[in-house]
């Protein structure tokens, strides 16, 4: 006699449905079910590390009413959008313009994960350099008036069009 076992699991929106014929497969689909289950709910994106303590505290303290960040529908977000303390990957991705500035900020290491950011205003700070290689669209930088800025490479920046750097440290 074979039984039949009808399994529904719900995950944001969207229905996923296991059947199990008979009882031999009924471990190996359940074991199945599981893991799968668990791997959805304890996915979590990558948290991006920042040396730079101050950048970090910048972008966590940014909230919609501080008008400092904006998705692509141009509304006023937080940049850590669950609130926990870290920015992931996903959280990075939803920023489209950042103003970072004057937060005493030394180095933008972390920011490479900003990819689909448009515009970033992170001048009067304290950068003694620039490395944001590979963001396609990137539009404007403004980083005037970073007195010790001396170094710059925004290479795969194609959309780059706007790009302030005055009073900083440069040689040629």
């Amino acid at each position: 006699m074979k039984s039949k076992i009808t399994t529904s699991v719900h995950y944001k929106g969207s229905r996923h449905e296991i059947q199990i014929d008979n009882s031999k497969d009924l471990n190996k689909k359940l074991y199945f079910l599981l893991a799968a289950t668990f791997m959805f709910i304890t996915a979590k994106a990558q948290v991006i590390n920042f040396p730079d303590p101050n950048l970090k505290t910048k972008l966590v303290q940014i909230v919609p009413m501080s008008l400092l960040a904006q998705d692509a529908n141009g509304f006023y977000i937080a940049v850590d959008q669950n609130g926990d303390g870290e920015i992931t990957t996903t959280e990075a991705l939803r920023v489209k313009w950042l103003d970072i500035k004057n937060a005493s900020i030394t180095s933008l290491q972390g920011m490479e994960f900003f990819t689909n950011m448009r515009t970033l205003y992170c001048m009067d700070n304290n950068l003694t350099q620039i490395n944001l290689p590979g963001h396609p669209a990137l539009v404007a930088l403004n980083a005037n008036n970073n007195p010790a800025l001396s170094s710059i490479n925004v290479s795969g920046c194609n959309s780059l069009y706007s790009l302030a750097l005055n009073n900083g440290n440069f040689t040629s």
